[in-house]
């Protein structure tokens, strides 16, 4: 990736179908996590399960089938979810397995030894405390200017350095979805948001302390309301760039659910040289 000293106003005024690429710096939470092995203590301050093994890395081989990418009104849910069994596969969702659940060898409420780890839910046969381990939400911004080009930003930190992604982020308590969009992109590229509208969502993973979280992804279309304003914050992305996402663009996303947004934002607004124009 090329970082020019070329003023960053430019970026939303970019002609060509890969724009330069800018430096400055910092990334989204919503797009990756450390993959160390390092432990971490339960809420009652128990000692919790071995940490989880490395997923494997299918994205960035370009492996990862999509879900099914019908969304258009009319189109049946048969159709949008045909890919879904294969996606979450590739992704590895399977949280009794080396997910959060996992870290919940004690109970948190009474200290019991759980008889079985990584259970979900988990039931304390002691006490009887209950907890279902539901994915976080975070939500990610297809940002298209004035030239249909889309915003893709480099990774600066772990998961995912290096990696490409989209602006976005975790849904703080008390924040709709709509509000952590507009706070997360505030904050990752200062520019303002206008228009959001929700398009798709897929489920993710985000390593976190050794463990896999779920978490699900709400993607949203939306513009912005002056891309000259765009400047990364330093330590979370390392540079940017306007766009028509490429094959190997969409090879080189932190993650799945990054790739299939945008796989699904390209299917639903073909380029003029990917029309069929016959009568």
């Amino acid at each position: 990736m090329q970082t020019p000293a070329s003023d960053p106003s430019s970026a939303g005024r970019a002609s060509s179908e890969n724009a330069t690429i800018k430096a400055r710096g910092r990334n989204s939470p919503s797009v990756a996590a450390p993959a160390d092995g390092s432990s971490a203590a339960s809420p009652a301050g128990f000692p919790l399960a071995a940490p989880a093994p490395a997923l494997q890395p299918t994205v960035a081989q370009g492996v990862v089938p999509a879900p099914g990418l019908a969304r258009r009104r009319g189109e049946t849910s048969t159709a949008r979810n045909a890919g879904a069994p294969a996606a979450r596969a590739a992704v590895d969702l399977q949280g009794h397995d080396h997910g959060v659940a996992a870290a919940f060898q004690f109970c948190p409420r009474c200290g019991n030894r759980h008889p079985e780890p990584g259970a979900t839910p988990f039931v304390c046969p002691a006490c009887g405390w209950s907890f279902y381990f539901g994915p976080v939400a975070a939500v990610g911004g297809l940002i298209v200017n004035d030239q249909n080009q889309m915003l893709l930003v480099k990774r600066a930190r772990e998961p995912g350095l290096g990696l490409l992604g989209l602006p976005g982020g975790f849904v703080d308590a008390g924040e709709t979805a709509a509000e952590a969009l507009r706070r997360e992109i505030q904050e990752e590229t200062g520019l303002e948001i206008r228009d959001p509208e929700l398009l798709v969502s897929f489920p993710n993973q985000y390593r976190h302390c050794g463990f896999a979280v779920p978490v699900l992804d709400f993607f949203f279309l939306c513009r912005v309301l002056d891309a000259s304003q765009l400047r990364l914050a330093d330590g979370e992305l390392s540079a940017y760039q306007w766009t028509r996402p490429t094959v190997e663009q969409l090879n080189r996303m932190a993650f799945p659910s990054n790739r299939w947004a945008i796989e699904l934002w390209l299917k639903l607004h073909p380029a003029p040289s990917d029309c069929d124009t016959r009568d």
